[in-house]
């Protein structure tokens, strides 16, 4: 979902898995939309105009806000309206390169070849109302519903190997004579009732989240198949979460939250193998799997604190899980394989143990252990696969799995938070070592073109992170972050890598710098800031061979002022055009192909709002 009209964004770091549950091993991001204001009219309307380099061009937005007390302090409504148009920096030379090993197989076959321009564009059209009823003094109701659809032209990777750096190659998907290239199209719809009680030596909090998710898309396969073939696809997911829970304000030592967390997904996908070329050529392949997925899961969870001292602080926490998965697996056409089902349940605990220490108001230092995890999935099982011999699983001496098991790991930190100079420097410190158990591997059985995916390996991660914030002047600000880490595996994974090997997508140095300087300009505020993050290298291969990412710099600047009700900014983004690796797909490789994303070309933009 689009950022507007956002009050703030948390980033919580490491695993969060007893207040936020599955996903969360990780960390958890937070954001909280503006709430409803309840005392005055009030909104604002912004535009944006930008220009990408090399193979994009111009990019646009326009959003809205409006706030409206109906009720005077009792009830109100805010509307959020957008619109995003961003241009696509990636070209099809597909047309002009027919000559190219991968391609000449499926244009043989009637494989149509269209050179495209803007590929990766994307349209974000979404809009947001919220309602607030302040009932009473101690009871608060307020209903939200979101909407937000996605159209995207392609998809923004290149192929290496050819002659310019923002270029890829695909044929067309659809039947012979629909010219279409690759695309993805969404649409969300996320409706939210949260209802607060004050106690007074506590508070009730229900959330209930209704959500709708359809996601139609299809990709060029001939390079996989040798064959015009492409692969459409859609799901539709329907999902109801309630959360119940209680938080104290007892007068004494001893703090509680408390609740229970409730969910219900549903999902359909269609996913096909299609043939795009000449219907005289069409070998019958053509088939379309359809595949049920549904998840039931209950869990309670608390934290605990109490208050040892006036210095010293410790809180545990605890969450209870416990979940079912079902699949199921059908076709039609040449390709598909006899009905199957397969269902995945797990149960378990989360725990949690954080202690603090507050030297005096301006310093606390911690240790916490903390776990997470994240659900599991029932895997896809045709028959043809696990015949004695012949899959891949038995022959890295593996077990068929039903499906992947719950991954989670454990964090072990300690960290300072402190503010010095009154007030003027901020910083924070923290090391910390996270193992991480049931790694999931995907592994691809070439006997009937499946991937499966299994529990295998465990790793660890250890570094130390660092962040400064300070007031160099009342008008000057400096921000710097660092992190050095490293994240090996701390066991053979089988026909992955070794004891000792680096987990891939993890770069061992990341930094940051930001300097920000307000200022007057003819009466005006005006800022100036400068931003500038390095990402170091990393691979995306336990072996660590081939083109690595990372290892680079970008700098973004921006100049505002405020003109009476108007904000006005003039801003640059990757102001060196580093055209950088981001990310290198590691699937394709095994078929001959290398697809990979590199960062988006300099662009430059105008910010204006109006506040009313």
């Amino acid at each position: 979902m689009k950022l507007v009209d956002i009050e703030r964004i948390e980033v919580l770091r490491g695993p969060q898995g007893t207040l936020y549950g599955s996903g969360s091993m990780g960390g958890t991001v937070r954001t909280i939309p503006n709430a409803p204001d309840l005392t005055q009219v009030d909104g604002r309307l912004a535009t944006r105009y930008s220009q990408t380099a090399n193979n994009g061009s111009s990019n646009n937005m326009v959003q809205g806000v409006l706030n409206v007390p109906l009720i005077s302090d009792e009830l109100a409504v805010r509307a959020v309206a957008y619109h995003f148009d961003n241009s696509g920096y990636i070209k099809n030379i597909a047309a002009s390169n027919t000559n190219l090993p991968i391609l000449n197989d499926g244009i043989a076959l009637g494989g149509q070849a269209n050179d495209r321009d803007d590929i990766g564009a994307e349209k974000y059209k979404g809009f947001r109302v919220t309602a607030l009823w302040q009932a009473t003094d101690q009871l608060a109701i307020s209903l939200a519903y979101s909407q937000q659809k996605i159209e995207q032209n392609g998809f923004p990777e290149v192929n290496l190997g050819l002659p310019g750096d923002f270029e890829q190659i695909r044929l067309d998907v659809g039947p012979q004579g629909d010219s279409r290239g690759e695309f993805m199209e969404s649409e969300v719809d996320l409706t939210n009732l949260v209802i607060d009680y004050d106690l007074g030596w506590g508070s009730i909090l229900s959330s209930s989240s209704w959500i709708n998710y359809n996601v139609d898309n299809a990709i060029d396969a001939s390079p996989v198949f040798l064959a015009p073939l492409f692969i459409p696809a859609s799901d539709q997911t329907d999902a109801f979460m309630e959360e119940l829970r209680f938080s104290s304000k007892f007068t004494g030592p001893f703090q509680i939250l408390a609740g229970i967390y409730y969910e219900d997904r549903e999902s359909d996908g269609t996913q096909g193998f299609t043939w795009s070329g000449n219907p005289a050529d069409d070998f019958g392949i053509d088939t379309d799997f359809f595949i049920y997925e549904a998840t039931t899961q209950k869990a309670f969870f608390a934290e605990m604190s109490y208050q040892l001292s006036e210095q010293w602080e410790a809180t545990f926490g605890v969450r209870h899980f416990d979940y079912d998965l079902e699949r199921r697996d059908s076709g039609i056409g040449a390709l598909a394989e006899p009905a199957t089902q397969s269902t995945l349940d797990d149960k378990g605990e989360n725990f949690k143990v954080n202690l603090t220490y507050t030297p005096k108001d301006d310093t606390l230092i911690y240790g916490q252990w903390a776990e997470g995890f994240r659900q599991g999935k029932p895997n896809f099982a045709p028959s043809n696969c696990f015949q004695s011999g012949t899959n891949i699983l038995n022959d890295l001496g593996i077990e068929a799995q039903d499906g992947v098991n719950s991954d989670s790991l454990e964090n072990f930190e300690i960290g300072l938070k402190t503010s010095m100079l009154d007030g003027s420097m901020i910083l924070n410190a923290a090391v910390y070592r996270i193992n991480w158990e049931g790694i999931p591997v995907a592994l691809l059985e070439t006997s009937c073109s499946q991937f499966f995916t299994f529990n295998a390996g465990e790793s660890k991660s250890e570094g130390v992170e660092l962040a400064l914030q300070t007031k160099i002047s009342s008008n000057l600000t400096l921000d710097i972050s660092a992190s050095y880490g490293e994240a090996t595996l701390t066991e053979d994974a089988p026909n992955l890598g070794s004891k000792g090997d680096n987990l891939p997508g993890s770069a061992d140095v990341n930094a940051s710098v930001g300097l920000e300087h307000k200022f007057t300009l003819a009466g005006m505020d005006a800022f100036f800031r400068g931003d500038y993050i390095y990402i170091g290298e990393y691979f995306h291969n336990l072996a660590e061979t081939g083109q690595a990412s990372g290892g680079y710099g970008t700098t973004n600047l921006k100049l505002g002022v405020t003109i009476d009700a108007i904000d006005v900014d003039l801003y640059v983004y990757n102001l060196s055009n580093a055209d950088d690796f981001t990310w290198l797909e590691t699937v394709y490789p095994d078929f001959g192909i290398d697809r990979a994303y590199r960062l988006r070309p300099r662009t430059i933009g105008l910010n204006i709002g109006y506040n009313f």
